[in-house]
């Protein structure tokens, strides 16, 4: 497996920005932060992620108002942000 996929969860589902949070700490683990989410597509450590879900949430948020939360299309790496409210996949980092 590419280095550092130890420190990373399964794919634990399909939910909502505050869930994912909460599923995170439930495992002892925490939301991974835009850059680590980059880090891990550059080590093409996402590269087994795609077959179970393409956008994954991190803790990293946007400037505006709403601070909507990044996130990281595993397909090709780019970055995106999602309402909080909106569903996603969630991976988590020690």
């Amino acid at each position: 497996p590419p280095a550092g996929s130890e420190n990373w969860s399964a794919n634990l589902g399909y939910m909502n920005w505050e869930d994912a949070k909460l599923k995170c700490a439930s495992k002892k683990m925490r939301l991974p932060n835009l850059d680590e989410l980059k880090t891990a597509q550059n080590n093409k450590l996402t590269d087994s992620w795609k077959k179970e879900g393409y956008l994954y949430w991190s803790t990293t948020q946007t400037t505006n108002l709403l601070k909507d939360p990044y996130l990281l299309y595993a397909f090709n790496g780019e970055i995106y942000s999602l309402s909080r409210f909106s569903s996603s996949y969630v991976r988590c980092i020690k």
